[in-house]
């Protein structure tokens, strides 16, 4: 499997359990998601009261993840608002990834947010689908993995 096949498993299964908590919760929970060098991933949740707390709960633990071990890809999770300009619509719910790798750290922009909106549906069983939206990635310098 190449690195670009290796980066759309990952991102597949953040995309997925988000999905299944917001089908489930009708939300979900920031989350962190690591492969190794090793190709092992791992799953980082926390119980912070906020989002805010959890997402910066994240960041302290990705950061020091980082520092002791070869991470080669990231991702945390959270839910968020669709940025304006790509949507019309004020305050749609999205999921956003923050996505870096190792492979891209030669690249001017080597991480991304991608944000992909999201509608909740109530099934006829009085549970809930969720439909996924077009994926819309902004590109940044990476702020966790290194060289």
């Amino acid at each position: 499997m190449n690195s670009d096949e290796k980066t759309l498993e990952f991102l597949g299964k953040a995309v997925q359990k988000a999905k299944e908590s917001i089908e489930r919760d009708l939300t979900f929970r920031p989350f962190l998601m690591t492969v190794d060098s090793d190709g092992v991933m791992k799953m980082v949740e926390n119980r912070a009261l906020s989002d805010a707390d959890s997402y910066s709960l994240l960041e302290d633990s990705l950061t020091h993840r980082v520092d002791e071990s070869r991470i080669d890809m990231i991702i945390i999770a959270m839910r968020d608002d669709m940025p304006q300009r790509f949507s019309q619509e004020e305050g749609s719910s999205c999921i956003r990834l923050h996505l870096e790798e190792r492979s891209q750290l030669s690249h001017k922009v080597s991480a991304r947010f991608l944000y992909i909106p999201y509608l909740i549906y109530r099934r006829e069983d009085d549970g809930y689908f969720v439909k996924l939206g077009k994926p819309e990635p902004v590109g940044f310098p990476a702020m966790y993995i290194k060289k």
